[in-house]
């Protein structure tokens, strides 16, 4: 339960949003009446809890820098795949070009 420090009602955590977890670190709580009279009030945490979320939101944002290196270095992998796979064809041609048969136009040779 947390109590509001305007008018001093008391409120489960489930019908104002605030978990267990979270409600450790209230400093003080404004409902929603007393913050409907003065639109300045506003819930404030303690600077352990801010720092926690802070932090975890870092995290969450290296996660998702994480994510998109992740991502571009496969599709740089599967680029070069790509090139790899048409190397070997170029090579053909060129090799054709200067006068040298590819393995299929030996065997066709060889029947």
């Amino acid at each position: 339960m947390i109590a509001c420090d305007g008018c001093e009602e008391w409120f489960h955590g489930s019908c104002i949003n605030i978990n267990s977890d979270q409600a450790k670190y209230v400093d003080k709580y404004f409902c929603p009446n007393c913050k409907e009279k003065d639109p300045t009030l506003k819930t404030i945490y303690k600077q352990k809890y801010k720092d926690r979320e802070a932090e975890r939101l870092r995290e969450k944002q290296r996660e998702k820098q994480r994510r998109r290196e992740e991502k571009k270095r496969k599709e740089e992998r599967r680029s070069r795949q790509l090139q790899d796979n048409d190397e070997p064809s170029a090579r053909k041609k060129e090799s054709s070009k200067k006068g040298e048969m590819s393995k299929e136009e030996y065997r066709k040779l060889k029947k």
